[in-house]
């Protein structure tokens, strides 16, 4: 049974070929770094005439491939934008966009390099980058201070003797001095919370008569706050706490009021409470508790599955307390 496939058959040509090799971008910024790349590398196959030569993006590589063993360098770079790796130049698509309106403008291009660039290319690779070659070129910055100009007048309180005033220069009067201004009195302006409109000016000073107001700011603050003892006020007292609110243990009552000191006869032994809520079962080993006036036979034996021998080893029957 033969088995005949749908899919469509493509031919192999030189032209799909070259669709397939050529790069999809999926952004501005690869587009225009992948353009860059390869319209740089053209350039330097014409000038050269070195085929598939691809240009070098770090300093060492650069100035001593490019500018010392091919004798060219990149003219037209802008001295703003340091040059890298065009993955690494910083400011996104903007400019990478800058750069291959130049390039398309015919403003980037390789040049050959002049004698002392040449020269200085494997000591200095840091002088020869593109962008310091363009920042090298610029005009001088214009002075932005102008120099100082002094006269001889200047200079005569110097050269005067001490004790002695200099001379008055007859061209230029005396210069006389401002009158001093007085410091602007010192005020407060309260405004409005709503629309910022003057509320209240009062003067601040030594002199002005303003007194310091009451504090209007809690004095207590960060500090514990204590409910009165007394409750003058009449507020709700604390709610009272769940709990065990009875002794461990349970006490004989207290005799009749009066004045003796003898101490009370000792007919009961203060038990604990827990005691009193369910029978024990103890063992003789762990030693038990015996009332001073009960008997021994109130304490009867609990049958066991034990055998004498086995009460001799160590085993012995449980007995009950009955309270």
């Amino acid at each position: 049974m033969s088995v005949v496939s749908k899919l469509p058959f493509i031919p192999f040509t030189k032209s799909n070929y070259a669709d397939l090799q050529q790069s999809v971008y999926h952004s501005d910024r690869d587009s225009y770094r992948g353009e860059l790349r390869h319209g740089l590398n053209g350039r330097l196959t014409e000038t050269t005439g070195i085929a598939d030569i691809q240009v070098p993006y770090s300093k060492e590589k650069y100035a001593r491939t490019v500018v010392w063993c091919l004798r060219v360098l990149l003219d037209g770079w802008p001295w703003h934008i340091p040059f890298a790796n065009l993955s690494d130049i910083k400011g996104g698509a903007a400019t990478l966009r800058l750069l291959v309106d130049l390039l398309r403008d015919g403003t980037l291009r390789f040049i050959p390099a002049p004698e002392d660039v040449w020269k200085r290319a494997l000591h200095g690779p840091d002088s020869v980058l593109p962008h310091v070659m363009s920042a090298a070129k610029l005009p001088p910055l214009p002075r932005t201070i102008q120099p100082l100009r002094f006269s001889l007048d200047r200079f005569s309180d110097l050269t005067t003797p001490r004790g002695y005033r200099p001379p008055v220069s007859r061209d230029k009067p005396p210069p006389r001095s401002a009158p001093r201004r007085l410091p602007a009195p010192a005020e407060e302006r309260v405004l409005h919370p709503y629309n910022l409109a003057l509320v209240l000016t009062a003067p601040i000073g030594p002199s002005s008569s303003h007194a310091t107001g009451p504090r209007r700011q809690r004095c207590d603050t960060n500090k514990a706050h204590h409910r009165p003892v007394s409750n003058p006020e009449g507020k709700p007292m604390r709610a009272r706490k769940i709990g065990v609110l009875t002794s461990p243990f349970v006490l004989d009552r207290q005799a009749g009021p009066g004045t003796s000191t003898a101490p009370a006869p000792r007919t009961k032994v203060m038990k604990p409470l827990s005691e009193h809520r369910l029978p024990l079962l103890t063992n003789d080993d762990l030693g038990g508790y015996d009332a001073p006036d009960r008997d021994k036979s109130e304490v009867e034996d609990i049958e066991s599955d034990f055998s004498e021998d086995e009460c001799e080893g160590g085993h012995q029957a449980k007995r009950r307390r009955i309270l």
